[in-house]
């Protein structure tokens, strides 16, 4: 799994980008709704809630196509104030 972020205009971008084995186009547009799930244990719960907090916070969240093997999911959020613009990645 890799965390990029930067500044872009007034909001902080995050990408969560993972390896596994993506999410297919058929069901991208389900995965935020509640109690969808694809795992025999889910509860359908996860995303639906992280997206709510995070529009709470006047923010976005989103999934994007990966070319290669894996989903990216990337989260904006309004910063309070300006900075200049930096980019870090972390890799787990």
């Amino acid at each position: 799994m890799k965390i990029r972020y930067c500044k872009r205009g007034d909001d902080l971008v995050v990408d969560i980008v993972d390896r596994g084995s993506g999410i297919v186009s058929a069901i991208r547009k389900d995965i935020f709704l509640p109690f969808f799930t694809t795992r025999k244990e889910g509860t359908g719960l996860g995303l639906p809630i992280v997206k709510k907090i995070i529009e709470a916070h006047k923010g976005s969240l989103e999934v994007l196509d990966k070319p290669t093997k894996g989903a990216i999911f990337r989260m904006r959020l309004p910063l309070q104030t300006t900075s200049t613009f930096f980019f870090k990645t972390t890799t787990f």
